[in-house]
């Protein structure tokens, strides 16, 4: 857990597999890159983003078949263009609240067929998310379109 820091450069971080990290609050200088493995032994890991601020993040993951990871963004603001992507198998829960993505937010999910997007109060000037299964607004939402994955 990174609690309360100020970066004047990049922040910067690899997760080992089955990790759950949590960031709160943060002002990061520079670029946030986050390169999460995946689920581990328990198939399961976790990212939480909370009151973050910076330029352009980007955070990845490679989950396995069958792996949970849940993604929570809440009261961050992204200046640069922002991009999530799972380049595994596993099943993607995406919660995205009270955000601001500046410039734009391109958000790419596994293509397992089971995943979970939750947005509220979440703009940007242009962006998509990709492979959603799932996709529920709580309002106040502009500035991107969701692409919706069938399931196999």
């Amino acid at each position: 857990m990174v609690t309360a820091a100020a970066v004047t450069g990049s922040f910067i971080t690899t997760a080992g597999n089955g990790n759950f990290i949590t960031v709160d609050p943060d002002s990061v200088g520079g670029t946030t890159d986050i390169t999460m493995g995946n689920g581990g032994a328990n198939g399961s890991m976790s990212l939480t983003l909370l009151g973050v601020t910076s330029g352009d993040p980007r955070i990845t993951a490679n989950t396995n078949p069958g792996d949970r990871f849940d993604m929570r963004l809440t009261q961050c603001v992204f200046a640069g263009a922002t991009k999530i992507e799972d380049k595994g198998d596993g099943n993607d829960n995406l919660f995205l609240m009270n955000d601001q993505f500046v410039k734009s937010l391109q958000v790419t999910l596994s293509k397992s067929g089971v995943n979970f997007v939750f947005a509220q109060n979440v703009t940007t000037d242009h962006g998509f998310i990709k492979n959603a299964t799932v996709y529920q607004s709580g309002g106040g939402n502009s500035g991107f379109f969701v692409d919706h994955h069938q399931p196999p």
